[in-house]
């Protein structure tokens, strides 16, 4: 029994183990541009008041010159609107539309970005969130990755909080979006990430664009696998320049209706890396089950995965120019596995999901 057990714990260490090793190349940095496409950033914004003003100060501020922002208003029932409007009032690049209508089968976020892609004149189109503010160089990093093939490019994005309970979940970004880009940068598709991408617009309407794809709560992997299927080619970037900061869920609550929503794409990548989820999931159980039938297998399958896992994440703090410490390594151990159990028992319920305050099926 002890060794079909010990299945799960070996997979997963030995999937780290490859990871680390493997494809640990940094992300290059922004090359030289001869000819700036032009570029168009669309965000939707629905209930943004205590956010929308920060994100549009750092977009403007971008060292790409020649680009448009349009920013669509989604139904907010606070401020976003007329902020959004205030804000932008002196910066001609910036649109501000109050969006009132559904497009196709978009709904959501989806159906906003569908509406505000249609009046964009740029090549290339950026999405971020209303919630997320972006680096001077995002979009010139963004635009140098596409290469003859490239179709969409991902960049990264961090959780930052002065609290605790922010690190947990920066640390959580750090790791889960360090395993997408190693698995992503030898070759495998994984998904994509809505508040920090960039696709060809030409792509985007041989597709349909949203209003045409079936609806899915994560548009931007349902989006992502249109354009791999079209045999477009991807690209992750994890570096500073691409670096996107966002604020963390407040709550239990709304951190497990964040993780359900995700949960719900994450049924729908590739086997591999479905699998690797899969060993992440029941690893802490099952390492319970062991731990009552054989202590010492147990706890020593425990130091093994944190040990690896922790110099995982140290390389990938080490990528972004940012600092992790052994207590926080530690803790988080203890965060995840609380996590993790939750959401096994979470995702079961039938409970609707909730997402910019609307429910979901």
């Amino acid at each position: 029994m002890i060794i079909y057990l010990t299945l799960i714990p070996v997979i997963l260490i030995l999937a780290l183990v490859v990871l680390l090793f493997i494809s640990s190349k940094k992300s290059k940095s922004a090359k030289s541009i001869k000819e700036e496409p032009r570029v168009s950033v669309v965000v939707a914004a629905r209930n943004e008041a205590n956010n929308i003003e920060k994100c549009i100060s750092h977009l403007i501020r971008q060292d790409y010159q020649n680009f448009e922002v349009l920013i669509g208003n989604d139904a907010s029932s606070d401020e976003t609107l007329s902020l959004a409007k205030i804000s932008s009032e002196e910066d001609e690049r910036i649109q501000i539309l109050d969006i009132t209508t559904q497009l196709g089968r978009a709904k959501g976020k989806s159906n906003v970005l569908a509406q505000l892609i249609r009046l964009t004149k740029g090549d290339i189109i950026l999405v971020t969130d209303a919630d997320t503010a972006v680096p001077e160089s995002w979009i010139s990093t963004m635009v140098a990755a596409f290469e003859e093939n490239t179709g969409i490019v991902t960049g990264v994005t961090l959780v930052k909080g002065k609290s605790l309970w922010a690190r947990f979940q920066q640390i959580d970004w750090v790791y889960a979006l360090l395993l997408v880009f190693k698995v992503s940068n030898i070759g495998f598709p994984v998904t994509s990430m809505g508040n920090n991408m960039a696709f060809r617009k030409v792509v985007y309407d041989a597709i349909g664009g949203y209003e045409n794809l079936p609806f899915s709560i994560t548009e931007d992997f349902q989006l992502f696998k249109s354009i791999i299927a079209k045999d477009w080619g991807f690209k992750n970037l994890f570096s500073n320049e691409v670096l996107a900061i966002t604020s963390p869920a407040e709550t239990w609550g709304a951190l497990l209706y964040q993780r359900k929503r995700w949960m719900r794409g994450a049924m729908e990548v590739p086997w591999y890396f479905k699998f690797l989820l899969f060993t992440q999931a029941f690893y802490y159980p099952t390492i319970a089950i062991i731990i009552i039938v054989d202590p010492m297998i147990g706890l020593s399958f425990l130091v093994l995965k944190f040990f690896i896992q922790s110099i995982f994440i140290y390389r990938g703090f080490k990528l972004l120019k940012s600092t992790i410490s052994l207590v926080g390594l530690l803790l988080f151990e203890v965060y995840s596995s609380v996590l993790t159990l939750m959401l096994l028992f979470f995702y079961i319920l039938p409970i609707k999901i909730k997402w910019k305050e609307r429910d979901y099926r």
